[in-house]
């Protein structure tokens, strides 16, 4: 008798997958589809962040070159929108030192916000420093 003859009544078994691990699988597989689609999101929300922050400097820095050009009166309180883009807008804040300083001093705030896509306004940048300012020229 072959080898062959006597497996002919036997069933042959092969190994495949039971269900937990199916399972197991698919839950792997989900959470690392999860995860993936958080790191993106993230991302995408950290580059458009970037982005605004990039804006807010680059608008400041052009403000502030126009004011030093126009040699601008920076003794007052201001607020405006820029022309370009639209949506953003700057706002100027001055306050004076609570000590006597031996100079005429000034501090002055610079805020860049953005109108978010809800219509409230956002700070993306503040930057603060300390101008000296003409004694003669604020008491006119």
């Amino acid at each position: 008798m072959s080898s062959l003859g006597a497996h002919v009544g036997c069933r042959q078994l092969t190994r495949s997958f039971t269900l937990i691990e199916v399972m197991a699988a698919l839950v792997l597989i989900g959470g690392s589809i999860v995860t993936l689609l958080n790191i993106q999101a993230r991302s995408a929300g950290q580059a458009t962040a970037s982005n605004h922050q990039r804006t807010a400097a680059c608008l400041a820095e052009e403000l502030l070159a126009t004011w030093t050009l126009e040699k601008c009166d920076l003794s007052l309180d201001q607020e405006a929108a820029f022309t370009e883009p639209a949506g953003w807008f700057w706002r100027r804040s001055v306050s004076t030192p609570a000590v006597v300083l031996p100079a005429e001093m000034i501090q002055i705030e610079l805020e860049i916000i953005r109108t978010n896509d809800l219509g409230e306004a956002q700070t993306i940048a503040s930057y603060t420093w300390w101008e000296r300012i003409d004694a003669s020229a604020v008491a006119r």
